[in-house]
């Protein structure tokens, strides 16, 4: 519980962005992403807006149909992460 409190900002310490692995899951809080993967599903929370919803589900099914094989809940986590790297100037 006390790891799902940390994905909300009323709670959060930091804004900082983090990925904590558990041994069930995997939690992204990288704003405005949200979520809890789990091995067959992820848990998107509320308050994402509608196109990163839409670029997060289109970057999963282009994962998907590159690498069928690849964990699901590693294909999320990439396409989960893509979107908030693409923002930053390296």
């Amino acid at each position: 519980m006390r790891d799902i409190r940390q994905l909300d900002s009323a709670y959060s310490i930091s804004d900082r962005p983090t990925i904590l692995v558990r041994h069930q899951a995997i939690l992204v809080n990288i704003d405005p992403i949200r979520a809890v993967i789990l091995r067959h599903r992820c848990i998107v929370f509320p308050g994402m807006p509608s196109d990163v919803a839409t670029h997060l589900e289109a970057t999963f099914v282009a994962n998907m149909a590159e690498s069928p094989d690849a964990p699901f809940e590693f294909t999320y986590a990439v396409a989960c992460c893509l979107p908030s790297m693409l923002t930053f100037d390296l």
